[in-house]
């Protein structure tokens, strides 16, 4: 009875002992982000050059997403997926030939995919600690415009590949929990053509024209993004 207590006991030993092995190769954290700047530029298709150059200023974006790693011990570096969302616009308005103002919509939803490469930085410290990387990211997004209450209806997308540089720092408030911050410093970039379906619309009891043609325009999220989030570790 005895031999066999002990068998059993060693088992259980070894089996805490290969899953403690195991712990921690993963992580998943829920993300909060506030991006800084962005550029919409609307004339893509214009023959003037300097309309073509003109853009709208979007700041002040918030977004969400999920960041998925993988850590490898015995390369010192963890390899991760994260998906974004980021979408904002703003409240404009356009004068008619007839002196009539209208409100207009303009802006874009994003939808960054990125993957990376981190590295943490030995600078002694065990928690917080330090860590810097790097990857590449493919970049969806389109056009949200609407003049006199009439969404435009999307044409073309065209998503774009970009790179990515960040730094960061996590404390850990468990095993099983930490606290990330990130700064990042990214090129998201795409294209979207919209048009308008409609030549004309009803606004305040009177028939407005609205934009004619194809409108091919091109967002650019350029500025430094600051993420934050849970992570949770198994």
């Amino acid at each position: 009875m005895r031999n066999i207590s002990t068998c059993i006991l060693v088992c259980i030993v070894s089996i805490n002992s290969s899953l403690s092995s195991q712990e921690n190769r993963y992580s998943v954290s829920i993300v909060g982000s506030f991006t800084t700047t962005s550029k919409l530029f609307r004339a893509l298709h214009d023959a003037n050059e300097s309309m073509r150059s003109q853009f709208l200023p979007i700041d002040n974006i918030f977004g969400g997403g999920v960041d998925i790693r993988r850590n490898f011990e015995d390369l010192r570096i963890q390899i991760g997926l994260n998906i974004e969302y980021l979408a904002k616009s703003e409240q404009l308005t356009r004068t008619t030939s007839q002196e009539i103002k209208i409100q207009v919509k303009d802006g874009f939803r994003a939808l960054p995919v990125e993957l990376s490469a981190y590295f943490k930085i030995p600078i002694g410290l065990e928690n917080p600690f330090f860590y810097m990387g790097g990857g590449a990211g493919l970049y969806f997004g389109d056009r949200q415009y609407e003049d006199s209450g009439i969404k435009s209806k999307i044409v073309e997308l065209k998503p774009a590949v970009g790179i990515q540089v960040l730094c960061g720092t996590e404390y850990l408030l468990s095993n099983r929990i930490s606290f990330r911050s990130e700064l990042k410093f990214r090129d998201v970039h795409f294209e979207s053509t919209n048009k308008f379906i409609e030549n004309t619309a009803l606004y305040n009891d009177a028939y407005v024209w609205l934009p004619p043609g194809e409108m091919r325009s091109r967002i650019n999220i350029e500025g430094m993004t600051l993420n934050l989030g849970m992570a949770f570790h198994f």
